[in-house]
């Protein structure tokens, strides 16, 4: 669990679901699964390993907002956001956050067309 998790399961558990739907497939394996599942042909699954350097700890803020977590933000009241929000960079300060990892899978596969 991200720090970020940590804080929003603090002020607003409600908003975020075990597992999140961003881990429930975290592998090559998973998707080519998923895949398959889906009667598609043999899929192609790339794996794509990111390290992003950060120029300041602050901009793991501009993650947040600039990703799907976004969604879990707007929920929230004003209150409740700018707390999650202070505690956010206090503890990206505090701890000198340099990088974040952020991996991607891509993948397909070809479904034959119903006849």
């Amino acid at each position: 669990m991200s720090a970020w998790s940590g804080i929003v399961l603090d002020v607003r558990p409600d908003l975020l679901s075990e597992p999140s739907p961003g881990d429930r497939i975290s592998s090559a394996d998973e998707l080519a699964a998923l895949l398959r599942n889906g009667e598609g042909g043999a899929p192609t699954v790339v794996e794509e390993t990111g390290i992003h350097p950060l120029a300041r700890p602050s901009d793991r803020w501009e993650i947040v907002m600039g990703t799907g977590l976004r969604g879990v933000m707007e929920e929230m009241s004003e209150s409740e956001f700018n707390d999650v929000k202070a505690r956010t960079l206090d503890w990206a300060t505090r701890v000198s956050l340099s990088k974040v990892e952020l991996n991607v899978l891509y993948g397909r596969s070809t479904k034959p067309l119903a006849q």
